[in-house]
């Protein structure tokens, strides 16, 4: 595969990262039905990057980056100014804020800092420029121009120490790349008669050290690309039973802690430091956590499961697994209805589900297979503590336990094989409370508890689901 097709940004634990999001516009020529992808790049690589004074400016800091140096405190009444002492910064260190956007909460990127950066004329207006789809027209054998809005996502890293004067020149040279990987993809791409529209796509395989950004054609089927994808898995010798580089894959820097109003990996907030000295085992990847009284839904009392269902469902989601949207307590119902488990006065109601009903919904809408375990009490979950914990290893989706006439989310235990002693680590769908993390943390909605949670004279089944082996 050509690496021209994608772009590798390593990250360390001191990386800062400027991301740089723009559109421009560039202009192709068509003769016989043929777009002149090629010379439409270079023609507006040569007159708009190469001999044009661009300048970079940071979204949330008066930080401008020029060629060869840095000018601070630099507008007013779009007038350049130097700093105010009349001396550049010399360091990256010394011209970005110490208070800055984290990209993730994960323990390798907790030092890492993005900043937001935006094109601008040296005449001091900023890019504005919108990105659309193109449009595209056909005079028979006539040359045709036809002007395209394209879309850059650009990240750059840096250290601390790199010499401030070179930021511009860093910031122009990925620009510059990516440039090349929009015109690879819509060559890689193109269609008969009309140039292809394309979008950025960010990734972190597997929570690797590395960001790969590629771009897709904009509204083509996954199962387009998987040609494209499986390419992608094999040169970065990465697995080729999971999806990777999906469009739900994308990497989501922490301006997105919430995903339509739903919290994201709320366990995250918790230490992953064992308190009885045990192994971890936790849920893979991100989840959404779903609970009573979301989506204006009165469910209090009775649609605990379903909720749980939800979260569920989040988890394929947010894996890129499928596309498909959240079910809604009236889709479960329908669905159950479909499959011949529940009969049509079902949907509208406000009867309960268990383990086994939400494993024909995840198979029925989603394709998933799922394990049931079944155990005879409470106290017997402490006995099923390996096994849960070998899920969590090779599976890495959440878990739905029923029991009694509750639901919980299950998303790891904390396994000492010395003592025996277990915790497991719950996601609970009956609160009823805003999207507050600090509270859901501090009163247990989301916590390790002992085995005395469950109850003991209560049966238990449990909804393991099964990772589809795709790509």
């Amino acid at each position: 595969m050509e690496a021209k097709l994608y772009r590798i940004t390593q990250i360390q634990e001191s990386t800062i990262l400027l991301r740089l999001r723009c559109g421009f516009e560039v202009l192709f020529a068509s003769n016989n039905g043929e777009c002149r992808i090629e010379e439409g790049f270079e023609r507006f690589v040569a007159a708009k990057l190469r001999h044009s004074p661009l300048a970079f400016k940071l979204q949330s800091e008066p930080v401008l980056f020029l060629d060869g140096h840095v000018v601070v405190n630099s507008l007013v009444n779009n007038t350049l100014f130097r700093s105010e002492n009349g001396k550049e910064p010399r360091t990256v260190g010394d011209v970005l804020p110490k208070v800055a956007k984290k990209t993730g909460k994960t323990k390798s990127s907790s030092s890492m800092r993005v900043f937001d950066v935006e094109t601008m004329e040296v005449q001091g207006q900023p890019s504005t420029e919108s990105v659309t789809s193109p449009t595209l027209s056909s005079e028979g054998d006539l040359s045709v121009a036809t002007l395209v809005k394209v879309p850059v996502d650009a990240i750059v890293a840096l250290e601390k120490t790199d010499e401030a004067s070179s930021v511009h020149a860093k910031l122009l040279q990925g620009l510059m790349d990516h440039m090349e990987l929009i015109r690879f993809c819509m060559i890689k791409f193109k269609q008969a008669g009309k140039v292809v529209a394309v979008e950025p796509f960010h990734f972190r395989p597997l929570n690797n050290e590395y960001i790969v950004t590629t771009y897709y054609p904009t509204g083509m089927d996954e199962t387009e690309l998987e040609t494209f994808r499986r390419s992608l898995h094999v040169c970065l010798e990465l697995p080729t039973n999971r999806p990777l580089f999906r469009r739900g894959n994308m990497y989501r820097f922490n301006d997105t802690e919430t995903r339509g109003g739903y919290l994201l990996n709320v366990h995250e907030g918790h230490s992953t430091v064992s308190p009885i000295g045990g192994q971890l085992a936790l849920v893979q990847g991100l989840y959404s956590y779903h609970h009573y009284m979301q989506d204006r839904f009165d469910d209090n009392g009775w649609g605990c499961a379903y909720r749980s269902l939800q979260t569920v469902c989040s988890w394929f989601n947010l894996q890129g697994y499928t596309s498909k949207p959240i079910p809604n307590h009236r889709d479960i119902q329908q669905i159950l209805v479909d499959v011949g488990d529940k009969q049509p006065k079902f949907v509208g109601s406000k009867q309960w589900i268990g383990s086994m009903e939400v494993s024909y919904v995840l198979n029925n809408y989603l394709g998933v297979e799922s394990k049931i375990m079944f155990v005879s009490s409470g106290a017997e979950l402490k006995e099923k503590a390996r096994e849960l914990a070998v899920h969590f290893e090779n599976q890495g989706t959440p878990i739905m336990i029923g029991g009694g006439v509750l639901a919980h989310t299950i998303l790891g235990v904390d396994f000492n094989s010395n003592t025996g002693d277990v915790r497991f680590l719950i996601l609970d769908p009956h609160y009823t409370g805003a999207e507050d993390l600090e509270v859901i943390l501090k009163k247990g909605w989301c916590g390790w508890k002992k085995t005395d949670f469950w109850d003991p004279m209560a049966y238990y089944n449990l909804c393991m689901p099964q990772r589809p082996s795709v790509i």
